[in-house]
């Protein structure tokens, strides 16, 4: 299955890397909204992906996804009896299997663990800009945080290679 990443569209818009990284004249909200569109498909075009974008709010104009990408880009904007976050739940417990499903979303607290426990991948707002950007986060982007939020892929790795070059045998 065509690996699918669900996006909490404002989580995005309001992340301080997109704050940062794309300042414009235009600074209205839907400027904003087709700036997070065009970004998405550019990130997934060429790739064996697909991607839905969720925003609460009622249906607001948006230019279609740019040319190529139309098939592999969904916009959706919550009804008025449900949030975003419910939105992307629903989703995400649809989808098989749920190992395909990443979602890209700040809420931890609303829906982080929760999807997680439920087998689904779920990759912090910040996290997926830098991994597109390739930043390196400093010591103060986890401040105050007891844990990282997961292990990454690199640590992974890591301790496989210690493990494998140790035949299993513990060292001093």
């Amino acid at each position: 299955m065509t690996p699918h990443l669900i996006f909490d569209g404002y989580n995005l818009i309001y992340s301080k890397t997109f704050s940062d990284k794309y300042r414009s004249r235009d600074n209205s909200l839907e400027a904003k909204r087709e700036r997070l569109v065009y970004l998405v498909a550019k990130h997934i075009k060429g790739k064996n992906l697909r991607a839905t974008i969720v925003f609460d709010s009622p249906n607001y104009y948006l230019r279609p996804p740019p040319r190529g990408n139309s098939r592999k880009i969904s916009v959706l904007f919550a009804s008025p009896s449900e949030n975003a976050d419910e939105r992307i739940v629903k989703l995400a417990l649809k989808a098989r299997p749920r190992s395909s499903i990443t979602v890209i979303s700040s809420d931890e607290a609303h829906i982080g663990g929760f999807l997680r426990g439920c087998g689904i991948n779920v990759i912090n707002t910040e996290d997926f800009w830098n991994r597109i950007y390739k930043t390196s986060k400093t010591p103060a982007d986890d401040e105050g945080q007891e844990k990282p939020r997961s292990v990454s892929k690199e640590d992974i790795a890591y301790w496989e290679r210690v493990f494998s070059e140790n035949n299993g045998k513990q060292t001093e």
